[in-house]
């Protein structure tokens, strides 16, 4: 139901020819297994490539479909058409994981069939803000990856000489233990996952999935946010029970009343803070581990990534505010 008949091949050899590559398996050059050949070598930059496309293409038709915008599905000279990532130019083109079509009021219909935990995981993978994020389309087609595709693309050369015995298997074995980069075989094992759950809300039994955004704007304001609650609960927790710091708290009221009082006065009120991180970020309500992400949190949350595209500073001085709060909280628990 995702993949168009014209790309089916084109998947199992991805998924059947390259993918086992990725886990170390082996094949034997005979039906008896009696020799085996050298193991594949590890191509998860090609992977990475040739699935992403896939992934691109399929969602594409779908998008084109579900919208009813039939004349996108094809690139045309001179013309934009829609594309997975691409949010520098949404005002100049469609995007396909953007909550909202080019006009800004039609709602994105794909949302609906592929579901929000898919939805928020694409956004992860190809249209992050976050410098963390792996971008993957960006990666794929602006050049960030081509020095690796020619370094597997040359593996993959040297390990079919292999095959018909022009070299022994130094080589290629050595290739492929500099090749293994953990982001490259991280992102491969997230395109599947990722085209796992896009399948199974197309086919109409989608998968219970928890995802919910992890680099978006909102996301990481969350987790700055929850961490900078979390660790002043626990400095209110280690001062009201340390009797070293309550003495000499008491101490420096006696010697510095007025001061202290007016420091009082600074006294966060962790119940109301909380209370408000709630109302701005009403997600943050949710059970990550009971609550799935819905349709609806995918447009609240987009209402509050744009609030925040315009907030650079709030997000840096919130980043800065987390981390201190860390130190402090580490510096009273080692005295």
């Amino acid at each position: 139901h995702l993949v168009p008949d014209s790309h089916r091949c084109f998947l199992k050899f991805v998924l059947f020819g390259l993918a086992p590559s990725l886990r170390g398996e082996t094949k034997s050059s005979d039906d008896t297994g009696t020799q085996e050949n050298p193991s594949l070598p590890l191509l998860p930059t090609i992977f990475i490539t040739a699935l992403s496309s896939i992934i691109e293409h399929s969602l594409r038709l779908l998008w084109c479909y579900e919208n009813q915008r039939h004349y996108h599905c094809i690139a045309r000279a001179s013309e934009y058409y829609v594309t997975l990532d691409g949010h520098g130019q949404r005002d100049r083109h469609d995007v396909m994981i953007s909550p909202f079509l080019i006009d800004g009021t039609s709602k994105n219909k794909l949302i609906s069939l592929i579901g929000a935990p898919a939805f928020a995981m694409l956004s992860d993978l190809f249209a992050s803000p976050s410098p963390d994020a792996p971008n993957i389309r960006s990666a794929v087609c602006h050049g960030t990856l081509d020095d690796a595709v020619v370094a597997e693309l040359e593996e993959l050369g040297q390990w079919a000489i292999v095959l018909n015995g022009g070299l022994n298997t130094t080589q290629t074995k050595q290739a492929q233990t500099d090749n293994n980069e953990p982001f490259l075989m991280d992102a491969s094992c997230a395109l599947i996952s990722c085209l796992d759950l896009i399948s199974s809300g197309v086919s109409g039994q989608p998968n219970m999935s928890r995802y919910e955004p992890v680099y978006s704007y909102t996301a990481m304001a969350k987790r700055d946010l929850g961490d900078i609650l979390s660790k002043i609960e626990e400095i209110d927790s280690l001062i009201s029970k340390n009797t070293h710091i309550l003495n000499c708290v008491e101490s420096m009221e006696k010697q510095q009343s007025k001061l202290c009082k007016d420091m009082g006065l600074l006294r966060v009120d962790t119940k109301a803070l909380t209370e408000m991180v709630y109302r701005v970020f009403p997600t943050m309500v949710k059970d990550p581990i009971n609550d799935i992400w819905t349709i609806e949190d995918v447009f609240v949350e987009h209402g509050s990534n744009i609030v925040l595209t315009n907030g650079i500073a709030a997000q840096k001085l919130l980043s800065d505010i987390s981390r201190e709060a860390k130190a402090y909280l580490t510096a009273i628990r080692d005295g």
